[in-house]
């Protein structure tokens, strides 16, 4: 079986039948955000990123460029609607910020539905020129791709631990919190993108103590800590379940912090917008919105610091792979 092949014609059969739907909707970038499209984006991007480092191969980083373009397009989206979904039923939040959220959301759909009329996406021009350059690969076979994958997934580990220790645990704003996150997410997204290709290893060594509090029960109960067999491989590639589950909480745990952050942030820009209040002033009124349960800025980020710090400290991504 040539494994990169049969990944992307998997999602792309997924991303087809959205697709078609998408086009025959009256907003198509809304309802594509809906049923996820983004999702399948990230499995394709992800599927790209291996694929740069394994082949040699330009249309593999062009590709990736692209379906980045739209995750990047959804996610836009998702932030401004998200918020709005959030805030909308809350009495205490004015609804000049509700509509302010509405219009950003509604402005960054637009611009999606630009992007998939430009780039050839609802018609089906964009995936089937992709289909083609697909067409033209000599892929290996499955052993030497799953060697070429499981080196690329340990030098991602060295990478993200370098770039880790590269900030010294100091962050001044909560972007910086998610790109820590968004750089240790993709060594989840790869196990659930190849579809098959990471297995966890069928022998457990009991916990440590120091990795045993990472083990929650949300953790272990959680779906993208199931991994995919939709491809049979015969020799998967192997991963430490309760280290990948240690990555999850720490995936989690930032994600609470980066969402209670970014939407002080997104508070702070709408009032800005609508009062044209200077920062302190839109910084303040969005902590008075938000309530006393909301936590300063300055709580999370140095909150985030300590979680990153001792995560990496105690060296849980390099026992990820099976060796």
């Amino acid at each position: 079986m040539k494994l990169f092949k049969e990944v992307y014609a998997l999602h792309h059969q997924k991303a087809k039948d959205l697709l078609s739907k998408g086009t025959l909707q009256a907003n198509p970038a809304i309802w594509l955000y809906i049923n996820d499209l983004r999702t399948t984006m990230f499995m394709l991007e992800a599927t790209s990123r291996i694929c740069e480092k394994v082949y040699d191969e330009p249309c593999f980083t062009k590709m990736k460029e692209q379906y980045k373009a739209v995750e990047d397009a959804l996610g836009a989206l998702d932030f401004y609607a998200a918020f709005f979904k959030e805030l909308e039923p809350k009495s205490t939040i004015p609804n000049t910020i509700k509509q302010y959220l509405a219009e950003k959301a509604a402005e960054k759909a637009t611009v999606l539905n630009q992007l998939l009329e430009k780039e050839g996406w609802l018609n089906g021009k964009r995936l089937e020129k992709m289909e083609q350059q697909l067409k033209s690969i000599d892929w290996r076979k499955e052993d030497k791709e799953l060697k070429k994958i499981a080196e690329f997934y340990a030098k991602d580990v060295e990478k993200i631990t370098e770039f880790a220790y590269s900030t010294k645990f100091t962050f001044a704003h909560i972007e910086e919190v998610h790109e820590v996150r968004r750089r240790i997410r993709w060594l989840s997204i790869y196990g659930q993108a190849l579809a098959g290709v990471f297995q966890f290893n069928a022998t457990e060594t009991p916990p440590t103590d120091a990795l045993s509090r990472y083990l929650t029960d949300a953790v272990k109960k959680s779906p993208f800590n199931i991994m995919p067999t939709t491809l049979a491989v015969a020799t998967p590639i192997l991963l430490n379940k309760n280290y990948f589950f240690s990555l999850s909480w720490m995936i989690a745990e930032l994600s609470r912090y980066k969402d209670s952050g970014l939407g002080v942030e997104v508070l702070k820009e709408a009032l800005q917008n609508t009062a044209f209040l200077k920062d302190v002033a839109a910084y303040a009124e969005a902590y008075k919105l938000l309530g006393k349960d909301q936590a300063p800025l300055d709580v999370l980020i140095s909150k985030s610091q300590t979680v990153i710090k001792t995560y990496f400290d105690e060296g849980h991504l390099k026992h990820l792979l099976v060796v």
